[in-house]
């Protein structure tokens, strides 16, 4: 198998916060948008797309962070997230919030859940929960990752993955409505990959998706700090994948 390429940043982000001073002057762009929150084999359904465009925050500006981007113990990457799960049971009530990985000082942490808190989902119906995943990047550093494409097939994914042969896997790709496209963002070991299909939903596919979203990459501490949660298409081709 071909070795997989390094992410690149240029290539694949959207905004970042950029912290290239640890103390002074800074400017700041939340990663992309919220990105909703599921299950290994399920996808957002178009009501829960309408909820995620109507939601409310306020300006960015308004976050507060102050001081040393980097954590108080471990090493200095130059580079760190704080990924939050943001959980609305309510229009107008500020949102649970869960801190499910964090790699930047406690200050920074609070700073970003105390800003999200102030959101609201003024759509949200009577009843209806909804919860996203958000995650806020920070880099304070000139070093330049590596490339890291944002288009691959499913081979060169799979072979820049750990311990690929850890336990048994068999799937047979023609009887998934092959070929098919899935986005796949990197979460593990922190939380989850987050797996979806592009185009028409096949539930066929739904052990596929849920063994790529258990899957942890082989990649170094920083690279996965910059490559965390960035979106990459997947090619899936059709035959077999029989492992272990």
């Amino acid at each position: 198998m071909t070795p997989f390429p390094r992410y690149n940043p240029a290539l694949t982000r959207n905004g970042e916060y950029d912290m290239r001073q640890r103390h002074g002057a800074w400017k700041a762009a939340i990663r992309g948008s919220l990105a909703l929150l599921t299950c290994a084999s399920a996808q957002a359904q178009s009501s829960d797309t309408a909820l995620d465009t109507c939601l409310k925050a306020p300006p960015r500006d308004t976050m507060g962070i102050r001081g040393e981007l980097a954590p108080e113990r471990g090493l200095d990457l130059g580079v760190g997230n704080t990924v939050l799960e943001v959980a609305f049971t309510a229009p107008d009530r500020e949102p649970q919030i869960r801190v499910l990985y964090n790699s930047v000082s406690r200050n920074t942490r609070n700073a970003v859940v105390d800003y999200a808190r102030q959101y609201r989902l003024p759509c949200l119906a009577k009843g209806q929960e909804f919860k996203h995943r958000q995650v806020f990047n920070f880099t304070w550093t000139e070093r330049v990752p590596a490339a890291f494409p944002r288009h691959t097939s499913l081979q060169p994914l799979l072979a820049g993955m750990k311990n690929l042969q850890a336990r048994p896997v068999a799937f047979d790709l023609d009887a998934m409505g092959c070929p098919f496209q899935l986005t796949w963002r990197l979460g593990q070991p922190a939380f989850s990959n987050e797996v979806t299909e592009q185009g028409s939903r096949n539930t066929a596919r739904a052990p596929l998706i849920a063994w790529l979203s258990e899957l942890v990459m082989d990649v170094t501490r920083p690279d996965f700090e910059y490559l965390l949660n960035n979106p990459m298409t997947v090619d899936v081709p059709c035959g077999t994948i029989k492992l272990g």
